[in-house]
């Protein structure tokens, strides 16, 4: 992080922060969900430097990673714990491929970009399906069966039919 001279740009306060972890990246997500990543701060505390990013709706998943349509932006801001940060969108997205992308503070001593893409995040629209109905006991079987007419109809009951012929038995 310094030059020859032991130098360094003083608009960055030292701050690293690199992914650490991320929503679910293998295979794909069901929407309506809250994308979010988290960011170890493997230097100084950050307490000046200004780490922005945003949330990019991106074309696909191949590497590099390119520029999208921007869903959403924010700064850094949010500690988790001691050196954890995270930054999370809360908004409904839609299916399709998202990525972070955390520019680097002003000053920080960057050889290649100046920002850092999260990995490719795939959100699907999903539809629960039903469950199976669980399968009848022996008693609800032996129930329907007297509960059957002569004619192999089912009877309806009357509601309360019950509650009547519990309070005679009570009596």
């Amino acid at each position: 992080y310094t030059d020859e001279n032991c130098s360094y740009d003083e608009r960055w306060d030292k701050s690293d922060l690199h992914l650490k972890n991320q929503t679910e990246t293998k295979g794909s997500v069901c929407s309506p969900l809250i994308l979010f990543a988290e960011f170890e701060n493997r230097g100084n505390e950050l307490t000046t430097s200004r780490w922005n990013w945003e949330l990019h709706k991106i074309a696909d998943a191949n590497k590099p990673l390119r520029d999208g349509n921007v869903i959403e932006r924010g700064s850094i801001t949010d500690k988790a714990s001691d050196s954890l940060y995270k930054i999370e969108s809360k908004r409904a997205m839609k299916p399709g491929i998202y990525a972070f992308k955390v520019y680097k503070p002003d000053g920080y001593p960057a050889q290649d970009e100046k920002f850092e893409w999260s990995e490719p995040m795939t959100v699907t629209k999903c539809t629960e399906k039903p469950t199976a109905a669980p399968a009848k006991t022996e008693i609800q079987k032996s129930d329907e069966k007297q509960n059957e007419s002569k004619t192999g109809e089912p009877v309806e009951k009357e509601s309360g039919e019950d509650d009547e012929k519990a309070d005679e038995t009570d009596q």
